[in-house]
């Protein structure tokens, strides 16, 4: 006897839903494989992977699952293409990814740039003691001669347009670590606090600037003196920080 059942009108859906969540996975799998391949035989960039074909006959998998995969690995640039070679292991740039991967993150809700702000704090204050250490002398004359410059900027009533310097001072701050990997990440994260500097601008600031900050600042840095450069950053700093942890604070108070 064959019995009927009636079917929910979107069950047809929730299978296509199913197959398309188990196909994601099989593909984040085989992308997984492939990569960690490259890593225990320590392949190094332009060494070969082999092709599509042959990596969907040693997985038992299609063509198009390796593509997916395959297309998965090449957006991370640990894999690419090369004519008339197949697939090689291709250059990871973590600061590239990261560049790629910020603007999705930053949505321009306050929220979002609360968690930005925190980052720039981190990453500033974090590497006082290297700046302060192995900034050249040559790094601590531009340190004060952007700061001579926004100061006076300040002083004629142009504090809006420091911006460009502000960005510059920071930045060489992070230079002066020495690290690449360091001073990268900052300019990232730095061009994007042109919106958080807007924001900062539209709700007014927490306190009013202090036109000879930027040169303690840079006057602590010629001393060599860690400790205070760090007081004076972290104070700063706090000023866009508490800035936007206060919008935050009010949002959820609003949506309470």
């Amino acid at each position: 006897m064959i019995l009927f059942y009636n079917l929910p009108s979107n069950f047809s859906k929730g299978v296509s839903s199913v197959a398309q969540r188990t196909h994601q996975t099989l593909a984040s799998q085989i992308a997984r494989r492939i990569h960690e391949r490259i890593r225990s035989e320590e392949l190094q960039p332009g060494d070969a992977l082999g092709t599509e074909l042959g990596l969907a006959e040693e997985f038992g998998v299609s063509r198009n699952m390796v593509r997916e995969a395959i297309g998965r690995l090449r957006a991370l640039g640990i894999v690419r293409s090369r004519q008339r070679v197949g697939l090689v292991v291709g250059h990871t740039d973590p600061i590239r990814l990261f560049e790629q991967g910020l603007p999705l993150f930053l949505s321009g809700e306050s929220a979002n740039l609360y968690e930005l702000s925190k980052l720039r704090y981190a990453l500033e204050i974090g590497a006082v003691n290297l700046a302060v250490r192995h900034a050249s002398d040559e790094q601590i004359n531009e340190l004060s001669a952007l700061a001579d410059r926004m100061a006076e900027m300040v002083r004629q009533g142009k504090e809006e347009e420091t911006d460009p310097l502000e960005e510059q001072f920071h930045s060489l701050i992070l230079e002066g670590t020495g690290s690449q990997l360091l001073s990268r990440m900052h300019v990232v994260v730095s061009r994007y606090f042109a919106e958080i500097s807007t924001r900062v601008s539209r709700y007014g600031r927490t306190e009013a600037p202090d036109a000879l900050e930027h040169q303690r600042i840079a006057e602590a840095f010629r001393r060599r003196d860690a400790e205070t450069v760090r007081a004076l950053l972290e104070h700063h700093l706090r000023l866009i920080l508490d800035q936007f942890e206060s919008e935050e604070q009010g949002a959820r108070r609003v949506s309470i």
